[in-house]
């Protein structure tokens, strides 16, 4: 994303080469369109100019700015793959609708007794406008879908609503996951998927043998999760046999002898899976 440019390009993408058109096609934050940065937040535009900050948690409206970037131009990056590569399966995720709500959440309506009324007049409406824009970006992707594609759209987490939010006068890292409420949600769209079918009890385990039997190919044995079978039409399942291998691993488990990375590329990755509630606590345990 936009907040990694600043670290060494090696492994971020493969083949390696593909670096180049990433570069290429994420926008600049400071390019993000006025009209955009107000639908999101209620303040003239000169109020509204990306912050000197280097860290964007020290600045919401630059956090932002970069969450826009980044989304953008991964739904851009995205749609050439699409078109150029068409392949099997393609995955894409989206970090903006997280950040937004760890450093917007507490804005939202109803107004909370610790937020004044000017800060909920600018912010309340960045989570649920953001998640407007989200969607019309999902709409470019479904656009560009084929006839026999299948769509699974999922989060792994929900957020504290209402009275239940926390009181917190800055985001910090260290606790963002507070914010985090167990239940995420899954969606799922295709030909062959049944209309109306509620999904209930299904665990972040069962997506990959889900998209696994999709594709009909087995799932592994030793896997935690099972495929959603309820999901998908009488005559998918009747055509289509659920298939189990013993294992797809290939090899026992190596460890590397040696691990080298750059200090400041971890400092980021920590950072951003505090962010994201990955890690807790101050000294990283």
């Amino acid at each position: 994303g936009i907040t990694g440019r600043s670290n060494p390009n090696e492994g971020k993408t493969w083949p390696w080469d593909l670096i180049h058109q990433t570069d290429e096609i994420m926008p600049d934050p400071a390019a993000m369109p006025d009209d955009l940065m107000t639908q999101l937040i209620h303040l003239p535009p000169e109020k509204l100019k990306q912050g000197s900050s280097d860290s964007s948690y020290d600045d919401p409206i630059s956090h932002l700015r970069q969450s826009l970037a980044t989304t953008r131009g991964y739904t851009d990056l995205t749609l050439k793959l699409m078109n150029e590569e068409r392949p099997q399966v393609m995955s894409v995720y989206y970090e903006g609708t997280d950040a937004m709500s760890h450093l917007f959440g507490k804005y939202q309506a109803p107004q909370l007794p610790w937020i004044s009324s000017e800060d909920f007049a600018a912010y309340k409406d960045v989570v649920t406008e953001y998640w407007k824009w989200q969607d019309e970006l999902l709409g470019e992707l479904l656009a560009q879908r084929g006839p026999h594609t299948t769509i699974m759209i999922l989060s792994d987490h929900g957020f504290r609503q209402g009275s239940e939010r926390r009181k917190e006068d800055h985001f910090h890292i260290e606790t963002a996951d507070a914010d985090h409420q167990p239940d995420g949600m899954i969606v799922l769209h295709g030909p062959n998927i049944k209309a109306g079918v509620k999904i209930t009890d299904a665990s972040i385990y069962d997506v990959t043998p889900t998209i696994l039997y999709a594709m009909n190919l087995p799932s592994g044995r030793d896997m935690t999760g099972h495929p959603l079978t309820e999901v998908f039409s009488t005559e998918f399942l009747r055509n289509q046999p659920v298939q189990w291998v013993p294992t797809h691993e290939t090899s026992e488990r190596q460890r590397a002898s040696g691990v080298v990375q750059n200090s400041e590329s971890g400092e980021d990755l920590e950072k951003m899976l505090r962010s994201l509630g990955y890690i807790a606590g101050a000294d990283g345990g």
